[in-house]
Order: C-alpha cells, then structure tokens, then sequence
C-alpha cells in the first residue's frame, strides 16, 4: 500500500485505527489518513501533507534532516531536490499539484473567473487551492519547481510555497516551440494569453525582477513582446528586460491610455478581442529607448 510508510511514521506518535483506504488518530479524531494516497489531514490544526510535511510541520524536522530521515526508509523517487548555490537544498513535492489541483475543484473559483480564466485552463494548468491560497504550479526546464500562492483575503497577497527556491520562469517549456514570445509580469497573465492561443511566458518575481541568467533562455527568440502592467514599476522592469534580451527585438507594451495598473487581465474582461490586443500591441509598442 503506497501510505504504509506515512503509517509507519505517524504511528510511532500516536496510535491509529482504521482499515483499507482511511485511518485516524485515537488521540486526535481529527488527523486522519488516506493510506492510499499517502496524505494526511489534521482538521482542527489546519494542517495537511504527505510524510516529509509530516516531518517538518508537525514533528519540526528541517528540510535536509526530514529528507534524509525518509531516504533512510527506501527509496524516494516522489520527490525533487531543487538545487541552490551556498544555500541548503529545497526538497519539493510535485504530487501536491495533484492534491492541491482536487481540492481547488472542490472550492470556490471565483479568484480564476474574476482574472477570465476558464475551467479549461484552470484543468489544463492544475491551478489549485490550498488552506486559503490559490495556488499556480510552476515548471521550469520541464521539472516542478515550487507554488506561486495568491489570494484577496484578507488582504491581497503573492507568496512562495516552497522558501528559497528563487526566482523561476513560468511555462518555459513554451520557447521550444515558438520564435517570437510575449512576457508578462506575472503568470496569471501569461494565463489569460495562453487562453487566447498567444505564446507567453512569465516569472515569479514581479515587474523588476528579472534575472539576467534568464537570457539563455531566448537566445533563439527573434522577436520578444514585453506586456507589462501600466504604471512605473511596469515601465521601469520592461527597460530592465529589454537591456537584458536585446535592445532591438524587445518591444514594450505597457497598455498607454488605461487606467493606473491596467494589465492583460483587465484588458480581456472589458470585453476587448484577441486581435485588438494584437493589433494595439502591433501599433503602440516601443522600445526601451523610446518610452
């Protein structure tokens, strides 16, 4: 049975009763285990996650002793080590896209809508939830790399799932396929293009933070479209990019004439087209030296 490890781990803690898929806590009625999927939840602490979040959130391993504590158990080919230069190693989890992708069906997706992202795309990209966050899986170089966390309430606020994984590209994969690409500042943007059947790409790191190593990444791209949100940060981070891409095939549009903070989003729920999106950004973009 794939959870008789998580089993075997938890019970060393606390006594456990159940048979065949689900399991629970005598102690605790409200930790329970699903052994067949290997994911526990613990209600009334507001707590969920297989048997290294087990480990870390519950039993206050660190990422590296909770890691090599389960490689010490067999083997573990669930998971992914994400490696960072003079920084301790990020372990990740990439079946939580999964989890997280069923219990967003199970929620509320009126964050999706409001941004015009249809169910198709929410399925085809596992957008998520999780203990009020939406969650946006992101790939780089075709490996899970960590969670982009978004919500409203009670404030707005964009977050890593995963800490000190760094900045990442979103929907990279893409550049394989394409010579001409557009950017965007953030990946639910880079969504609502993709809905239309335009290439985009994005990043975690908002308007200015690009990182430079990025630019081998488009090295074959002969034309780059910087969509950027219309205020100054927007601005200032397409002057940023386009200094690293290339001066003469980065063009920058930055939606002039809307409103403060004006983005892709806003631009396709008011009811404009893709060809008129096309078209403005035909017509209207400059380069970095001109704006």
């Amino acid at each position: 049975m794939k959870g008789e490890r998580l089993l075997s781990i938890i019970s060393k803690d606390y006594e456990l009763r159940g048979n065949g898929k689900w399991f629970h806590s005598v102690e605790h009625d409200s930790l329970v285990i699903d052994a067949e999927k290997g994911f526990w939840w613990w209600n009334s602490r507001g707590l969920k996650g297989n048997e290294y979040l087990w480990l870390t959130l519950v039993k206050g391993f660190s990422s590296k002793d909770a890691f090599e504590y389960l490689k010490s158990l067999g083997e573990l080919s669930d998971y992914t080590i994400v490696h960072h230069t003079n920084k301790e190693d990020v372990i990740v989890y990439p079946k939580l896209v999964d989890v997280f992708y069923e219990e967003g069906q199970r929620n509320d997706r009126s964050y999706w809508y409001k941004r015009g992202l249809t169910d198709e795309t929410i399925q085809r990209f596992k957008l998520g939830y999780n203990d009020g966050w939406y969650t946006i899986p992101i790939y780089q170089d075709g490996i899970f790399r960590n969670f982009q966390l978004r919500r409203e309430e009670p404030q707005k606020m964009i977050r890593a799932y995963y800490k000190d994984v760094g900045r990442l590209l979103f929907n990279s994969d893409i550049l394989k396929f394409t010579d001409e690409i557009y950017i965007t500042e953030g990946p639910t943007d880079c969504l609502r293009l993709l809905q239309e059947n335009i290439p985009a790409i994005s990043h975690n790191a908002g308007s200015e933070g690009w990182n430079e190593d990025w630019y081998k990444y488009f090295v074959h791209q002969k034309v780059v479209h910087l969509i950027y949100d219309n205020d100054n940060a927007g601005v200032n981070g397409g002057k940023i990019v386009a200094r690293n891409l290339g001066l003469y095939r980065t063009l920058i549009y930055t939606f002039p004439g809307f409103s403060d903070k004006y983005d892709i989003c806003d631009f396709f729920n008011d009811g404009h087209t893709k060809e008129e999106f096309l078209e403005k950004v035909k017509t209207e973009s400059k380069y970095s030296f001109q704006t």
